[in-house]
């Protein structure tokens, strides 16, 4: 916990976003007749813009495949109640683990010559460092902000932006799958991998098939696509 609020401190002393609402309720109604309830965990903001953090306790990263099969719908659907009741564009939505990742520091490098060690490895203070350059939210992008440092940001790229209007609609489009299923009398018992651990009647399942692996329901075929941000020019008159 302290290498986590440590982690906290460090990037809210860097960064140009002011932390805003915390464990944020809302009720949502994201396609016809499906309301989604819930709470986000934090919201920042800079200007016109928000970016959403979700805390989480073990290792997260938002996934494109895990999105088209409907299995991780949960941080991008807050986004979508954040931008519809605020009328906001998101700059980012990223988890925040507070479990430590590992990291890794050869001892040293074996070469023709011989043996070099890292006489870094010894160093308590380069440990710290190591450690710490570890933890980083981890998420996607969909805008550009311009004098905010990306350190704190893993899988971050200026110039590398997904279409938060193509994400949306992908997700909306699995909602409306589901609705429509149920609607129609789907329900019967065919899990996927992993989806029993979550299942509060797993100790009376009489489902004897083995998980089967999660297909994607949307766009199954085709990625989605990135926008490159616009770089300025300098004026060629100065």
């Amino acid at each position: 916990m302290i290498s986590f609020l440590s982690f906290l401190k460090q990037m809210e002393e860097s960064t140009i976003f002011k932390p805003v609402n915390c464990e944020k309720r809302f009720d949502f109604e994201i396609i016809d007749g499906i309301q989604l309830h819930g709470i986000i965990d934090r919201i920042d903001l800079l200007n016109h813009t928000f970016r959403i953090i979700d805390y989480k306790s073990s290792d997260q990263k938002l996934s494109e495949s895990m999105i088209k099969t409907g299995t991780q719908l949960q941080l991008l659907s807050y986004a979508m109640a954040e931008a519809k009741e605020t009328g906001m564009a998101p700059a980012g939505t990223y988890y925040f683990s507070m479990k430590q990742s590992p990291a890794e520091d050869p001892a040293g490098k074996a070469q023709i010559k011989g043996f070099s060690e890292n006489d870094g490895i010894r160093e308590p203070a380069h440990m710290k460092e190591l450690m710490e350059s570890r933890r980083t939210l981890k998420g996607w992008a969909w805008s550009p902000i311009e004098d905010d440092p990306d350190s704190y940001i893993r899988f971050f790229s200026p110039n590398k932006m997904l279409d938060f209007k193509e994400v949306s609609e992908a997700v909306e489009a699995l909602y409306q799958q589901f609705r429509d299923g149920i609607l129609s009398g789907q329900i019967q018992v065919d899990p996927t991998q992993n989806a029993c651990g979550f299942c509060d009647y797993a100790a009376v399942c009489r489902n004897h098939k083995p998980a089967k692996k999660a297909e994607h329901r949307v766009m199954a075929d085709t990625k989605f696509k990135y926008q490159k941000a616009a770089v300025k020019k300098e004026d060629s008159n100065r």
